[in-house]
Order: C-alpha cells, then sequence, then structure tokens
C-alpha cells in the first residue's frame, strides 16, 4: 500500500470512519494540530537529559496519540478519561513545589525553549478543539488533558 494514495489531491481527507472532509475542517485542525505537538515534543526529547522527563513525554505522546485517534472519528467512543488528566495533574505537583513562580517568566536555555513553543502549541490545540466541540461531541477529559498539559509543559520548560 502506498502512503500516496492521491484521494486528498482535491482537498479532501478521510477520518478513520472513511467519512471524506476538507483538510481544512475544524476536525482536521483540532487533531492536525496535536500531530503538531507530537512532532515538537519529538525534537524536544533530543535536548532533555533528564530519563524521568523523558520517561513522561513518552507517555504523554503515548496519550497525544489516542487523544488523535479519538478526534479522528465521529462517534462517541472515548480513549482519554480521567486518569490521563490524573497523571498530568500528578506530574505537575511533582515538580511544582520546587519551582518558584511568582510570576510567567521566560525560559533561559535551549530546552525551556522547545518546551514553551510545545506549551504554545498545546494551547493552540486545545483552543481548536474547544472550537470543534462548539458543534461537535468532544469527550471532557479530551479539554481536560489539554489544559493540563500546557500546565505541565510550562513547569518543564522551567527545568
Amino acid at each position: 500500500m502506498s502512503i500516496s494514495t492521491k484521494k486528498g489531491d482535491s482537498g479532501s481527507t478521510s477520518l478513520w470512519s472513511g467519512e471524506r472532509l476538507p483538510k481544512d475542517d475544524i476536525r482536521i485542525e483540532a487533531y492536525g494540530t496535536i500531530d503538531e505537538l507530537y512532532s515538537f515534543l519529538n525534537e524536544a526529547m533530543y535536548y532533555v537529559e533528564n530519563e524521568s522527563f523523558k520517561s513522561f513525554i513518552e507517555i504523554i505522546k503515548s496519550h497525544l496519540q489516542l487523544m488523535m485517534a479519538e478526534l479522528a472519528h465521529t462517534d462517541k467512543k472515548s480513549l482519554i478519561n480521567e486518569s490521563h488528566e490524573k497523571l498530568l495533574s500528578d506530574e505537575i505537583h511533582k515538580y511544582e513545589k520546587d519551582l518558584n513562580l511568582s510570576s510567567f517568566t521566560s525560559a533561559n536555555n535551549i530546552i525551556g525553549a522547545k518546551f514553551d513553543i510545545c506549551r504554545a502549541i498545546s494551547r493552540r490545540a486545545e483552543r481548536r478543539i474547544i472550537t470543534l466541540s462548539k458543534d461537535n461531541y468532544v469527550s471532557k477529559h479530551i479539554l481536560m488533558y489539554m489544559n493540563r498539559l500546557s500546565d505541565l509543559l510550562f513547569i518543564y520548560s522551567r527545568f
């Protein structure tokens, strides 16, 4: 099977259900932005030396894959749940106690800057998902997860 099917040449793409949507449809924008975040997390990992961060980023990436799969369907099947969000919250609490966060500060090194980019992309993904949720079913756990993820990426950027 070739990756080049030529079916998208007209500006549409297929969901997992086989339904075709325009490539600029908000559903495609939502999971496409998550895909962008996934790619930038891959880049950030090249700079990470902390094995705990690396391991957790791999977990995040697996969650993002589930999220993309969930958003690529029009059914109400939830792949992201409360346990995914709790895992992020626990990770945030693990590190934030060691930071003196009195204001929104900028990262001061390359890895911090990479995580800041990831944070900004995660916030854009969250906005795209909110837009999608106005007219389509989106699990509340996806919205909660994306909100926590941007917080965690902010924390990571400061380490």
